[in-house]
């Protein structure tokens, strides 16, 4: 056998098998994903790999995210929706965040959200594709928490924030023009030495964000 050949063979082999791939197939009868995950990393709780989605119909590909850490088991690797803590969410969600009727995907891109935890690229259905969108996306890496939460019936997404022990803060947006707005801030800081917690709300009120503090006494 020619050498240069056998070089190509060995190296095609050692390709096929430096890869483990799942697929992700019970969350639409149009779509489907495949998880490719680098075999070296496969044994790890932070994998990286590609996640691909494409048509059922013909195999066609949509769109792939790469990640360079990601976590990927028997608990997420066949369902799409949203579990809760953020520290545990699952490698792909379908469902539509910007109300339109239309479900869009978040893919987990690695753990770029608050405190190393999971993040998302969110790809808006737009015709017979999906458009990676930067202002949706941006809701669901550093510093948020996590995937963000979908409320259908109001048509509002909320974010979550913390700073170690004593700050934590939720947005509530509404979308317009297919853009999140934010119309709720509640955020709440507790002071240990004083066990004051101060909750700052701003609302959306009139064009402008209105706020008001108040102060309570913890026992």
């Amino acid at each position: 056998m020619n050498k240069t050949l056998s070089i190509i063979l060995l190296l095609l082999a050692n390709a096929t098998f430096a890869q483990t791939e799942y697929s992700i197939d019970d969350f639409s009868d149009t779509y489907f994903a495949k998880v490719i995950i680098d075999k070296k990393y496969s044994d790890e709780i932070f994998k990286k790999g590609t996640v691909v989605v494409l048509t059922k119909k013909n195999k066609k590909k949509l769109f792939s995210v790469h990640t360079e850490e990601f976590v990927i088991d028997e608990a997420n690797k066949k369902s799409s929706c949203v579990s809760y803590p953020y520290g545990k969410q699952n490698v792909l969600v379908y469902q539509d965040f910007n109300f339109d009727g239309q479900k869009d995907f978040a893919v987990q891109d690695g753990q770029h959200s608050c405190y190393h935890g999971p993040s998302y690229k969110i790809f808006l259905k737009n015709g017979a594709t999906f458009t990676l969108s930067k202002e949706f996306t941006k809701l669901a890496q550093g510093p948020y928490c996590g995937m963000f939460e979908i409320n259908s019936t109001k048509k509002q997404l909320t974010t979550h924030y913390k700073s170690g022990c004593c700050i934590h803060s939720t947005t509530t947006y509404t979308i317009k023009n297919n853009i999140p707005k934010p119309i709720l801030i509640i955020t709440e800081e507790y002071a240990p030495d004083t066990h004051i917690k101060t909750v700052t709300t701003k609302k959306w009120k009139n064009g402008k964000m209105v706020s008001s503090v108040r102060k309570v006494k913890m026992d």
